[in-house]
């Protein structure tokens, strides 16, 4: 047999099954395109819906006690002192990419008040996120109040910034703008009525 003879032999058998592979791949490609319910408004809604953004835990404590332990949605966020906004981020979790309202979430914080009556007990609120923008990376900034109140922010910025959701402050600025917060700070005295 020649050399030529066998090539064309060798191509007669490899090239129908070449043939035949690439045309099973391509039927197979046409019939996924051709799934059902696949609209592109249908799609792009899902999409909407699975988008979403990480945002770092960041709280903030405006009041004279200290939070020792916070949750949003059972994720950890850590602790912080009075007036104190956190040196650090712990956790995070995911917001829609694109806000809407009734968009909440779960905060669940223990303060030293609170332990001192009972270790294990957490106070719990289930709070709105107020209407924020595009957000490429950032913070949910966990604002804790006098009286046991609780806001929660989606923000690029911290607080403090002149971007900064609501006109937040940094709360150890906040306390020298109130009347006798430097003085208590420096103290070591108990807190202060209404501050709490």
């Amino acid at each position: 047999m020649k050399r030529s003879d066998a090539i064309k032999r060798g191509k007669e058998t490899v090239m129908p099954a070449l043939k035949r592979a690439l045309s099973i791949c391509g039927l197979m490609l046409m019939l996924a395109g051709c799934g059902t319910g696949n609209s592109s408004a249908q799609s792009s809604a899902q999409a909407e819906e699975r988008d979403t953004i990480g945002l770092s835990l960041y709280g903030l404590n405006y009041t004279d006690v200290p939070i020792g332990i916070f949750y949003v949605n059972g994720v950890w966020g850590g602790n912080s002192t009075p007036y104190a906004a956190g040196l650090s981020t712990a956790g995070s979790i995911g917001l829609p990419a694109k806000w809407h309202p009734g968009i909440k979430v779960k905060v669940q914080w223990r303060d030293d008040l609170l332990y001192d009556q009972d270790k294990d007990a957490l106070t719990t609120a289930e709070v709105e996120v107020p209407r924020y923008g595009k957000i490429y990376s950032g913070y949910l900034l966990v604002a804790f109040l006098p009286g046991r109140k609780v806001k929660v922010y989606a923000s690029g910025v911290g607080p403090g910034h002149k971007d900064a959701p609501d006109g937040l402050e940094n709360p150890g600025e906040y306390c020298l703008k109130q009347p006798g917060c430097d003085e208590w700070y420096d103290s070591g005295k108990p807190p202060r009525e209404g501050h709490y």
